[in-house]
């Protein structure tokens, strides 16, 4: 019986901390987080598959579309949305070594 309720109990603590982590961010966090990376102009923020995605402008002043991990708060991902700038459909080789995302 004792083994039961341990397991029990395993379970409902694994649960609200995979409960805990996906919800460690909210939306409002997710825009100060890219704030305070120095991105501005954040609007039309949406959730996807544990990542919130937002359109911006850059420091350098590019439009760009910011991805931040809903559980973590790490900004991961960064796409240029300037104005002649091909936005890839999956990685690219840059010509100078490294990828394009």
């Amino acid at each position: 019986m004792s083994r039961l309720i341990g397991a029990i109990a395993l379970a409902a603590s694994l649960l609200v901390g995979a409960m805990a982590t996906a919800e460690a961010v909210s939306p409002k966090q997710a825009i100060r987080i890219m704030q305070k990376a120095g991105y501005s102009g954040i609007g039309g923020v949406s959730r996807a598959k544990g990542t919130y995605i937002a359109a911006a402008i850059a420091p350098g002043g590019k439009r760009v579309r910011v991805s931040v991990d809903a559980g973590t708060g790490a900004i991961v991902r960064v796409a240029d949305l300037s104005l002649g700038h091909p936005v890839p459909t999956g990685i690219a080789l840059a010509p100078g070594g490294g990828v394009y995302v």
